[in-house]
């Protein structure tokens, strides 16, 4: 699936959102304006980066975000995301939106 890149940042978010949770095997995580992705990356390695998608080696994690990452001088774990921005989790795997 193809993206035109002339629609609004709201939209291209909702985009990857659609796009990931086609796939059973991942674990698609909505926290704030950043969404984190788990499961079997490996085997969608190329379908994250066509998406834009990166690697976070810290977490062990690849996110998709339109934001500029801010500056910090202590980088927030998961849970920290969560409790600060909320989480809702998109999967097949657990059963749909959470």
């Amino acid at each position: 699936t193809k993206f035109n890149g002339g629609t609004k940042k709201l939209d291209m978010f909702k985009f990857v959102v659609d796009e990931l949770i086609q796939y059973s095997d991942l674990i698609v995580e909505v926290c704030g304006s950043w969404v984190w992705i788990t499961g079997n990356t490996k085997e969608h390695k190329d379908k994250l980066k066509e998406l834009k998608c990166k690697w976070a080696s810290h977490k062990k994690m690849w996110y998709f975000t339109e934001d500029k990452p801010k500056k910090r001088h202590k980088t927030m774990t998961m849970e920290e995301i969560r409790l600060h921005y909320g989480s809702e989790i998109h999967s097949k795997v657990l059963g749909g939106a959470k």
